[in-house]
């Protein structure tokens, strides 16, 4: 049998609406100060090999990534703000109170930032408490969402003065993404 891929996802609706239905009540209950948006890390590496124009990617003031283009349509990186700013809209979270980081980062080579585990230093100095993650580029709950975010983050975060952290679960099993999800695999099939 071939093997087939659907298209990327980032900035479907019925992956928005999962995540939304999860996280909104979850956050309204938290009262959160600051929403932070983490994203699994790649190597600068690897978004380089994706650029469809040379020096596109990776500009240090982020313009490659304010918005989905021609240029930049298979980027991770853009894809990851994309999905930040699908959800941002959908919790109606105001500007200011959220941010998009990157972890599960390994030595060796430069990966794309912000880091996550480096953003928690400037929260704190902006006054940010509460602090609630969403982690949207896993659709179910793993080792680098409950331990690496969920234990060690949350860690970090209480050891520098935070007062508490919530992790927002992945869409996991909710029915709005597994309906979503079929539909993206029938429409690749």
């Amino acid at each position: 049998h071939p093997i087939t891929t659907t298209e990327p996802f980032y900035d479907d609706t019925s992956f928005a609406k999962a995540t939304t239905e999860i996280a909104a009540p979850l956050l309204e209950e938290f009262d959160a100060d600051h929403v932070l948006f983490s994203y699994h890390g790649l190597p600068e590496s690897q978004i380089r090999k994706g650029e469809s124009k040379q020096g596109w990617c990776l500009k240090a003031d982020d313009s490659c990534c304010d918005t989905i283009r021609n240029e930049n349509r298979y980027c991770y990186r853009a894809q990851c703000f994309a999905t930040t700013r699908r959800l941002v809209e959908e919790l109606g979270l105001p500007s200011g109170t959220y941010s998009t980081t990157f972890q599960s980062r390994l030595a060796g080579q430069r990966w794309i930032g912000p880091y996550t585990d480096h953003a928690l230093a400037a929260l704190r100095e902006q006054g940010v408490e509460r602090l609630a993650v969403l982690t949207p580029s896993f659709v179910s709950d793993c080792l680098e969402t409950l331990e690496e975010i969920g234990v060690r983050l949350r860690e970090q975060w209480e050891s520098m003065g935070g007062e508490d952290l919530l992790l927002v679960p992945c869409v996991n099993s909710n029915p709005t993404w597994a309906t979503g999800l079929a539909d993206l695999v029938r429409q690749s099939v």
